[in-house]
């Protein structure tokens, strides 16, 4: 299946000694058809640093939660992208956690014997609706996503928390949880589920569930 979206961006490193790295990225949506940006796919640009310790980055990332499952989705980035209906609940919220949230300061751990985690403080910004993943301006709220995997020749396991501050019905924090997994079978075939609980406060939780062959 096909790609439905253009992009061009910039990245570049530069090396300040003692196994520290600077790390750069800018990208963006472009719609040729138009001759513009897409300005609805503003995409992960940060500035950052490497080293032993792990990676940290600043800047408009996609959140550990929405990291966390993306690579058992085998449509990524098509019109099949499972991001539709993970993360998302449809209707007058307009919440999707799986979207990027800007004004993030992000930390990715290094691999541990397969163990490797994240975690992101998304500071609240000074105009309203921004850094939310929402399709409705709802506030200046905080948030902090976290995510953890681990991989082990055939196996992956995943799982990922999101909590942003007083989104939700009666001014609950809204929540989202979910774990995934996958298993190749002789190098060759992989099969991949996540489950995921989403919760808007003031009402029972949205629970949804994928099963999928694996990219």
């Amino acid at each position: 299946m096909p790609s439905n979206r253009s992009r061009l961006g910039f990245r570049g490193d530069e090396d300040l000694g003692g196994g520290l790295k600077a790390l750069w990225q800018f990208e963006q949506g472009v719609a040729f058809d138009t001759g513009g940006w897409n300005t609805g796919s503003s995409r992960d640009s940060y500035i950052g640093l490497n080293g032993g310790f792990g990676t940290v980055l600043a800047g408009n990332l996609s959140t550990p939660y929405r990291v966390a499952t993306s690579g058992l989705d085998p449509f990524r980035n098509t019109r099949g992208d499972n991001n539709a209906i993970i993360g998302s609940l449809n209707g007058s919220t307009g919440w999707n956690d799986e979207n990027r949230a800007n004004n993030a300061v992000a930390y990715a751990s290094p691999n541990m014997s397969g163990f490797s985690a994240m975690a992101a403080y998304i500071v609240p910004s000074a105009a309203t609706g921004d850094s939310l993943p929402m399709t409705t301006a709802q506030g200046k709220e905080d948030a902090y996503s976290l995510s953890g995997a681990y991989t082990n020749g055939p196996i992956f396991v995943t799982a990922g928390y999101e909590s942003w501050n007083a989104l939700g019905v009666g001014g609950d924090d809204v929540s989202a949880w979910k774990i995934g997994g996958s298993y190749t079978l002789m190098d060759a075939t992989t099969f991949g589920a996540i489950w995921e609980s989403l919760d808007m406060g003031g009402a029972p939780p949205v629970q949804m569930a994928i099963v999928m062959p694996g990219p």
